[in-house]
């Protein structure tokens, strides 16, 4: 038998060291920076239902997930607070999930926009939304230097949300591609893109609403880059792709067995691709586990 166990006590602490971060910031506007909580992916492994309530215990209420099929999970379980979902969509099927479960949408062009009012006017209902831009991602998003250096295309976007009546902007985001990289100019590079769309959206009378760009790693490294908002997802789990110190421990380990133990000789290669080679005569331990559960593994190392 295989199972991961979380340990609730590392994931307090884990918690804490976040809150503590931010406790005493407040944006431009002298409001608390807010804590997006992000529980895509089955909170990264550790059981969306498990970490919501312990973020809802901690004052942490806003969350975000990937697919809406996330999102409903978690109204079925019986969390109706606010929830993010971050894939920008235009298929009616997903929509309307949104709009039925008072979920934010997140809009990365003017058809998911439109689409989004057309479906919400139909149920006489206003859907909440954040815009979605992009910065260097290549993902979803407005083009952010279309928007910046348009007037046609940032013209096109206020008429189409002044049209759109059954769409509440609440929110304007990015998504950083490498900010866990020791080379901070890309990060830099697309956070002054970001800004430089929402100079432009407020020249023109444009709501921005919250405003959110860092993830976990660059929560940790760039404290100038929060705004008013920040989304935590693996620094919950200890997990980080950067150096630095953090504080975090990381909350969960691999629970399995030892189905057999067998001798090899020095220079026996181990695994796919002979990836280790024995650097003197081992006895080595077989563990009933691989990819199927979730692992994987560079040279001798593995994780969960």
């Amino acid at each position: 038998m295989n199972r991961v166990i979380i340990e609730e006590k590392k994931l307090q602490h884990n918690i804490d060291v976040i809150k503590e971060k931010v406790k005493d910031i407040t944006d431009d506007k002298g409001n608390p920076l807010k804590i997006i909580a992000v529980l895509k992916g089955n909170a990264y492994g550790m059981g969306n239902e498990i970490v919501a309530k312990k973020l809802l215990d901690n004052n942490i209420s806003f969350f975000a997930v990937t697919e809406v099929e996330e999102a409903l999970e978690l109204r079925k379980k019986g969390f109706a607070n606010e929830i993010l979902v971050l894939n920008s969509t235009c298929i009616e099927e997903e929509i309307i999930q949104i709009i039925n479960n008072e979920l934010i949408a997140t809009a990365g062009s003017i058809e998911s926009i439109k689409k989004l009012n057309d479906l919400a006017s139909e149920k006489n209902k206003t859907v909440k939304c954040h815009l979605k831009i992009d910065t260097g991602f290549s993902r979803f998003g407005f083009d952010a230097e279309e928007l910046s250096g348009s007037k046609n295309k940032i013209a096109e976007l206020k008429n189409t949300l002044n049209e759109c009546k059954n769409i509440k902007l609440e929110g304007t985001y990015s998504h950083f591609r490498e900010s866990y990289s020791n080379d901070e100019r890309f990060t830099r590079k697309q956070l002054n893109k970001f800004l430089e769309v929402i100079n432009v959206m407020k020249k023109y009378n444009i709501e921005v609403g919250l405003l959110h760009i860092c993830n976990s790693s660059a929560f940790f490294k760039y404290k100038d880059m929060y705004l008013n908002a920040v989304r935590i997802g693996s620094a919950f789990t200890g997990r980080l792709q950067i150096s630095n110190p953090t504080g975090l421990q990381r909350v969960g380990y691999l629970e399995s067995q030892v189905c057999e133990i067998k001798d090899l000789k020095k220079g026996a290669r181990v695994g796919y691709s002979g990836t280790y080679e024995l650097k003197k005569d081992s006895k080595i331990a077989i563990v009933e586990a691989g990819y199927a559960d979730r692992i994987w593994g560079h040279g001798s190392k593995r994780c969960i």
